[in-house]
């Protein structure tokens, strides 16, 4: 005989892997974005498919801008409002 669950513990259970399984569908850069690749296990997309998908184009442009802005930042803090030394 198996284990009888309360509501609450079933409905906790049907929600986590509702979760996963949403979580699953997602790309692995953008949390808003589905992917195009979601029938490769997540974990398994990074080395594989998200290299050549458009999401990941996209996220590595926005990484190099954030990356040369912080670079100005440190250069120049003073144009930016920070005072002193990072």
């Amino acid at each position: 005989m198996g284990k009888k669950h309360c509501k609450d513990c079933r409905r906790k259970k049907a929600e986590k892997e509702a979760e996963r399984l949403m979580d699953s569908w997602m790309c692995f850069f953008y949390n808003d974005v589905w992917c195009p690749h979601s029938e490769v296990p997540k974990h398994l997309r990074v080395g594989s498919v998200c290299q050549r998908c458009e999401h990941f184009a996209d996220f590595e442009a926005e990484m190099e801008r954030e990356e040369t802005e912080i670079e100005d930042i440190l250069r120049n803090p003073e144009k930016y409002g920070y005072r002193g030394v990072f």
